[in-house]
């Protein structure tokens, strides 16, 4: 990816590298540096003006097929959950979507610390509550790429164990584990010091802002 456009304004500019499978790739920046923008493209959210870029082999300046964005999870600021359900509901519904046993989503719940919560209603949670459900659901769907936008946003210290679980995909299983890392892309805020290099294993620092 050299060059992303969107409406009338340049992003990315600049913007060239590969992430291999496997790897874990952290990205650090200003707040309105566009790192966001970039988990969009690679989730497949957004498409370029310019430039050209592949996600899982699929070219991102095109459509991309449903069986490819089955395979992506993105978390990011806004939750993937229905406020009006519960927790349980929601992961529930989360692994019957993906063809996965209900009792999945129990399993995620116990992981990110919320089973006692289960059955409260997401509006009626915590910040820090909803987040770390939104994490649970990456959880279920295991992705091939995962990608997560200040994951550490909005939660305690002692609760951002909860990334470190979502990053090694090891608490859950599917036909595609092969007890391995998924390739695995995460944005960070400008507080370089909070970037947990027990998850990260490739860090790339914005050199400047890329919003023009």
């Amino acid at each position: 990816m050299r060059l992303w456009r969107f409406e009338h304004t340049p992003v990315l500019a600049g913007l060239d590298f590969t992430l291999q499978s496997g790897e874990v790739l952290g990205v650090i920046g200003a707040n309105g540096s566009g790192k966001s923008t970039l988990l969009q493209v690679l989730a497949t959210l957004r498409r370029p003006h310019r430039g050209g870029g592949s996600v899982l082999g699929a070219d991102a300046r095109q459509p991309v097929p449903a069986a490819v964005r089955a395979q992506i999870c993105l978390v990011a600021h806004q939750p993937a959950l229905y406020a009006q359900l519960s927790l349980q509901e929601n992961l529930r519904f989360v692994a019957e979507l993906f063809d996965r046993p209900t009792s999945i989503a129990d399993e995620a719940l116990v992981t990110v610390g919320l089973s006692k919560s289960a059955g409260r209603r997401v509006d009626r949670c915590s910040h820090g509550m909803v987040r770390r459900a939104d994490l649970a659901r990456a959880l279920i769907t295991e992705p091939t790429l995962l990608l997560l936008d200040e994951a550490h946003a909005g939660l305690d210290p002692a609760d951002a164990g909860s990334t470190s679980s979502c990053g090694s995909c090891r608490s859950t299983r599917s036909p595609r584990s092969n007890g391995g890392l998924r390739p695995f892309a995460l944005g960070f805020g400008p507080g370089r010091g909070r970037v947990p290099a027990s998850v990260c294993r490739r860090a790339g620092t914005w050199p400047r802002r890329l919003l023009s």
